[in-house]
């Protein structure tokens, strides 16, 4: 989708740590690590998630392809 709304290429790698900060507001697994951690709701109401992408430099043009109709689906 950012490849087609914003023409942002990205890797799947830095694409999979979009990801993590989903999982950890609203799983399970999630919301218990934060309680264990002490992490607060203003701590996260504050926090700002960080995904580094080279903009998928470092992947094959007939790779991303691959990864691109991946995500089509």
């Amino acid at each position: 989708m950012l490849k087609d709304t914003e023409n942002l290429k990205l890797e799947p790698s830095v694409l999979a740590g979009t990801v993590g900060i989903l999982q950890l507001l609203t799983s399970l697994q999630g919301k218990d690590y934060l309680d264990k951690s002490g992490v607060t709701s203003l701590q996260i109401s504050n926090a700002t998630h960080v995904a580094w992408g080279t903009g998928g430099s470092m992947v094959p043009e007939d790779e991303y392809v691959v990864y691109y109709e991946m995500g089509c689906r």
